[in-house]
């Protein structure tokens, strides 16, 4: 089983724990060892947010990750009593539609044939080549009077109206150092979690599960 007895009993004290008042957020492991306990905090949140967010749940707010939980607690009293209900409510939608089909509706999932470099293309098309400078790092923003500057690592310099940085944040504060070193300070200091892509390949024939799952 995934989880002792006592994890089992402290999931099911949700269903009677009062919710907590609205205040200050709280990071989202706190509120799953408050609301179902240490086991589910270990054996089923860690895991799920370390593959959605690479991130330590210790760290990531509530509010900004899943605000949905907080929205269970505050009008159920309790994450277990909303999700049974949230489900009774999709069965009793899908008697009244004639259908008993719960799973995922993939119509609504939708991307370009080519995948998402479908729109990076067709910006290259539609722009002057002239507008970009490929394989150019860039070394330093400054600013230059209403203008920007921008030097890249060839010692080229560029002058632009505005800047984007769509960089790493480590990156920026590097680049960002002679602009502004208490942003490039607070930038460098934000933390980021490692991760690692394990890919696995088998024969169909060894797999009997007819793979119509999702996730």
């Amino acid at each position: 089983s995934l989880f002792s007895w006592s994890g089992k009993l402290r999931m099911a004290l949700d269903l009677i724990l009062p919710r907590a008042e609205p205040s200050e957020d709280e990071s989202l492991a706190s509120f799953v060892r408050r609301r179902l306990g240490r086991e589910a905090l270990e054996r089923v949140a860690q895991p799920l947010i370390d593959g959605i967010y690479t991130g330590d749940p210790e760290n990531l707010s509530l509010r900004a990750t899943m605000p949905r939980f907080l929205e269970m607690e505050q009008k159920h009293g309790s994450i277990i009593k909303a999700m049974r209900r949230e489900r009774r409510a999709s069965m009793q939608r899908s008697g009244k539609n004639g259908s008993t089909n719960t799973g995922i509706h993939y119509s609504k999932m939708m991307s370009f044939d080519r995948g998402m470099q479908t729109i990076i293309d067709e910006l290259v098309a539609r722009i002057p080549d002239s507008t970009f400078h490929l394989n150019h790092r860039v070394t330093t923003v400054r600013r230059l009077g209403l203008s920007w500057q921008v030097t890249t690592s060839d010692g080229a310099v560029h002058i632009a109206d505005d800047v984007m940085i769509a960089l790493s944040a480590y990156r920026a504060a590097s680049m960002l150092k002679e602009h502004d070193a208490g942003l490039s300070k607070r930038l460098s200091e934000i933390p980021y979690a490692s991760s690692a892509v394990v890919n696995f390949a088998f024969r169909r024939e060894d797999i009997s599960h007819p793979l119509d799952g999702f996730g």
